[in-house]
């Protein structure tokens, strides 16, 4: 049953010599009203409330997330994730869901840990 609100932090190890490891942190929502302005001001919350970090969107693309709904997620200039709605052939065809889901994912390293 909907609304489903789910969040994750974990280790994201990336193919390299040596291996690449970060901490990042996943939110997703899947409701009937879930939208764009929805995620992004879970985002700016939980980043000012809980690390005191400002941060600003900047449009962009994914193959994951729905044309002209996803942008990057921007830190002191930098690109630090991804935010965005999930496009609806990739929601429908791989997880059999109908309504609409918005999400983000942000590297912590280099943020609040080092």
């Amino acid at each position: 049953p909907y609304p489903q609100k789910m969040f994750e932090t974990g280790t994201v190890f990336s193919k390299g010599n040596p291996v690449n490891e970060e901490i990042h942190l996943a939110c997703v929502n899947a409701h009937n009203d879930a939208n764009f302005s929805e995620i992004k001001s879970i985002m700016q919350s939980t980043l000012k409330t809980g690390f005191n970090i400002e941060c600003n969107t900047k449009t962009s693309s994914h193959p994951t997330f729905a044309e002209g709904s996803t942008a990057e997620i921007i830190i002191n200039g930098k690109p630090y994730g991804i935010i965005g709605e999930i496009d609806s052939k990739v929601k429908e065809e791989n997880f059999k869901i109908r309504v609409p889901v918005v999400g983000f994912e942000i590297k912590l390293s280099g943020l609040i840990f080092d």
